[in-house]
């Protein structure tokens, strides 16, 4: 018989938005940044004072410093931040002339010569005193401050809340103002980001890049710090297609300025092959990150923590594979190097636990396992950052998610994970941030499983109105809250109305992925069981054959979604008195694993 919401995909959630940074060492570590930033920015091009290029290496070595400190607290929020200091730190050694060298090292006993280009100095020992003192700042207080030098009325809307047209207003301003000051461009737009305003940063970032350009030219290396921030928030907004693109070129430029072997060059290796991860290219993804990940073991000690992330992203990528057994190897591997580097009870061992126990528990059902990893981090982030913090929400919500997956049966441990973590979420970042629709969103799930189907329509439907206001109309997350909009729906035998949302969620899957992706194929399958159930079975076996083919192309035929179409193509076709075919297809979907249908 056709197979009904047993089959039914519906998107439970796993992987975490960024957190929003929060910690005085954080916002410290950002002013500086910033400070640094603008004394680059503003004598780009120019001959600058060796004492004043050394102060802004200084800011950018005291702000890691701080991240050092702060990335003890909150890891993930931190890691970013860490990534992009580093990256400027890179930048500014690299040019550096020898009386900046000099300047560094507070020796200025002898003339030297402007022209030559040492080799950038490792993180000096500069007195602190001259770089000033942090004054505590909230990054919020400063983005206001920087608000209100450009225009008072706009940096009032954002003490009013009402950010996307403060920044509206703030980017026209700054547009209109002869002498651009692109610090300013990149200071808000980080801000926006921040905050989850990825289309707010998106036009920010797009200004900063073509005032990089025009000011230093398409190919330097101060622009591969800004084509970043670009391509990271297309990654956000899910238009991966044009995040490719980029990273290839900021490849490229970072291999002219820094050489074939630099830790820059291996990172960026490694974002073009997690891009092609979730885009389902996976031999590409495969081929740059086995570059990215060999070159930062020729660059780094072998249990250096710098490699920790590269066995996290191949973990996925065989993950996304279905070759669970490498894919637990990987993951296994970066939280050993995890623990050696930091001890078994660092908050910085915390990603790579969790990332293990959400394997565990959504791929191979190695529940109590999972359960023991989560277990044992929610202590540690607890200790680590507070019961309050956002870091303590994610583990809240890891073990939600395994109530989820581990038994159907039962949902109050799942409802309690999730209702918790959500609240700390509501008193952190808002009420309409990305983690907290992506909590809605699985909470949603909860009740449907519990039949509650009111409450479960509510809380998705909240949930799909802060992605639309925080990523706008075509995004991934609100492609997913249609498909599981139209479970819900086919749940109550609305099949009309789970077709219209399952058809919404294919158009936007198509447009941001293409035919040839995962989350499309899924939206076709759940398309064409709404289709089935209405009585048209042959536009239903149409679509399934397609679904098929696609599915061939991109997918181990491991993945358990091969069963479930198998399943209903057969049932499918049995209803259309298709006997042979429907034998057929049925004897190929026992051949394969993950095939509950007897």
């Amino acid at each position: 018989m056709l197979r009904t919401s047993a089959a039914f995909f519906l998107f439970i959630a796993l992987i975490y938005v960024q957190s929003a940074l929060r910690a005085s060492d954080m916002d410290d570590a950002i002013a500086l940044k910033n400070e640094a930033m603008e004394i680059f920015r503003a004598n780009a091009g120019k001959a600058v004072a060796p004492e004043m290029y050394a102060q802004g290496i200084r800011k950018l070595e005291r702000a890691e410093t701080l991240l050092e400190s702060a990335a003890k607290v909150d890891p993930e929020g931190a890691a970013p931040l860490q990534r992009e200091v580093a990256s400027a730190r890179f930048w500014a050694q690299r040019f550096a002339n020898v009386k900046v060298a000099e300047a560094l090292r507070g020796d200025k006993s002898k003339p030297t010569d402007d022209s030559k280009t040492p080799t950038p100095p490792v993180k000096t020992e500069a007195p602190t005193a001259e770089v000033e003192p942090a004054q505590h700042k909230t990054a919020a207080e400063s983005a206001i401050g920087v608000a209100e030098s450009v225009d008072k009325s706009a940096a009032q809307l954002m003490k009013d809340g009402k950010q996307a047209e403060a920044a509206a207003k703030l980017l026209q301003a700054l547009m209109s103002k002869a002498g651009t000051n692109p610090n300013k461009i990149a200071e808000l737009g980080d801000y926006f980001f921040s905050l989850g305003r990825f289309p707010v940063a998106l036009d920010y970032y797009k200004q900063l890049v073509k005032e990089s350009e025009k000011r230093l030219g398409a190919d330097d290396a101060f622009l591969a710090l800004d084509l970043n921030k670009l391509a990271d928030t297309y990654f956000q907004l899910g238009n991966y297609a044009q995040v490719e693109p980029l990273y290839r070129r900021i490849l490229s430029i970072r291999q002219k300025v820094y050489g074939q072997e630099h830790a820059d060059v291996a990172q960026t290796l490694l974002d073009i092959g997690e891009c092609n991860t979730v885009m389902c290219k996976f031999d590409q993804a495969e081929m740059w990150l086995k570059r990215g990940t060999a070159m930062k073991e020729k660059l780094f000690k072998a249990d250096a923590p710098e490699l920790a992330g590269s066995h996290l992203a191949m973990g996925w990528l065989y993950q996304s594979r279905c070759k669970f057994a490498l894919a637990e190897a990987e993951y296994r591997k970066a939280l050993e190097i995890s623990e050696r580097a930091y001890g078994v009870d660092d908050s910085r061992i915390v990603p790579s636990l969790s990332s293990l126990a959400s394997f565990l528990m959504s791929a191979v059902s190695k529940f109590d396992e999972a359960d023991i990893l989560l277990n044992r981090a929610l202590p540690i982030v607890e200790k680590a950052s507070g019961p309050e913090h956002l870091n303590t929400a994610r583990i809240l919500f890891k073990l939600g998610a395994l109530a989820y997956f581990r038994d159907s049966s039962d949902t109050t441990k799942c409802e309690e994970h999730y209702t918790k973590a959500l609240a700390i979420q509501e008193k952190s970042v808002g009420l309409e941030s990305k983690e907290v629709a992506i909590t809605l969103k699985n909470l949603s799930a909860v009740m449907l499983r519990s039949k509650d189907y009111k409450r479960a329509e509510e809380l998705i439907l909240r949930s799909q109105s802060i992605f639309l206001k925080i990523g706008g109309p075509i995004n991934p997350d609100v492609a997913d809250s249609y498909l599981n909009i139209s479970a819900l729906y086919y749940d109550q035998k609305k099949y009309a109305d789970a077709e219209t949302m399952a058809q919404r969620a294919l158009s936007l899957y198509k447009q941001l992925f293409g035919l040839e992706h995962i989350n499309t194929i899924r939206a076709l399958l759940n398309l064409s069981i709404s289709i089935s159930a209405q009585g048209k079975y042959p536009q239903g076996v149409e679509i399934l054959a397609q679904t098929v083919l696609l599915a061939e192309k991109i997918l181990p035929q491991e993945n358990p979604l091969f069963a479930l179409m198998l399943n209903n193509y057969a049932a499918t076709l049995r209803k259309m008195k298709r006997i042979a075919e429907a034998d057929k297809i049925e004897a190929r979907a026992k051949s394969l694993p993950g095939n509950e249908q007897k």
